[in-house]
């Protein structure tokens, strides 16, 4: 991981475990490795000037990168990011923009995504689904995620699934990685399912019984 800053000379301190960045914290000097999600926030220091403010993100490690992915189900045409790509092409989406190229979004639907590993699949141990959590517009994390596997498209079975917590109130806008862990598999095909919330919380301002949630998704990494 590589950090800069445009300002000559000034020291960029940062933590990685989710505290907040001070003077007292590591201060960034070559870039460095990492093999987990982190928590990354960063605070720029100079002497005579005014410390900038706080920069959080979320970094994932690039793990396996699947060869095809075909989405089963169509995103919303008003978030329809990149199309499938969306999904595989390493690039984050910012949970500020929820409507740049970098999220594709679902609400009638869950989103169904068809992976191809090609002929030489990697060993699988853990799908992580980088999610949007934006409760003012309505934003969720998935009801349900599931991922299947096989090495036939139409041959699949379900290998584990996720049910993450809802928010409870309104909450700050950030990316939410959902984990599912499964046994130690190299299938070629892999599915992925996504579930919108079936019904939005009663304390959101728009509260309408039968309406549902969105389901918002950047990227789906392999490990």
């Amino acid at each position: 991981m590589i950090l800069e800053t445009k300002i000559p000379n000034a020291a960029i301190y940062y933590t990685i475990d989710g505290t907040t960045p001070d003077s007292l914290s590591a201060v960034y000097q070559l870039p460095f490795d990492f093999k987990e999600i982190i928590p990354l926030k960063a605070k720029t220091y100079k002497k005579g000037w005014k410390s900038s403010d706080i920069v959080s993100f979320l970094f994932f490690p690039k793990g396996y990168v699947p060869d095809t992915i075909i989405l089963m189900t169509s995103s919303s045409k008003r978030y329809k990011g990149n199309g499938a790509a969306t999904l595989i092409d390493c690039r984050k989406g910012n949970p500020n923009n929820h409507g740049g190229r970098d999220w594709l979004g679902y609400q009638e639907e869950s989103l169904d995504a068809l992976i191809d590993f090609g002929e030489q699949a990697p060993v699988i141990q853990e799908v992580v689904g980088s999610f949007a959590k934006i409760t003012w517009a309505e934003i969720f994390p998935p009801y349900r995620f599931e991922i299947w596997g096989g090495n036939t498209p139409d041959n699949l079975k379900k290998l584990g699934f996720a049910v993450p917590p809802q928010p409870k109130e309104y909450e700050t806008n950030e990316v939410v990685p959902v984990s599912i862990k499964i046994s130690a598999a190299s299938f070629r095909y892999y599915k992925m399912i996504a579930v919108p919330l079936p019904q939005i919380p009663s304390w959101h301002s728009r509260y309408k019984k039968g309406r549902k949630g969105w389901v918002f998704m950047d990227e789906v990494f392999f490990y």
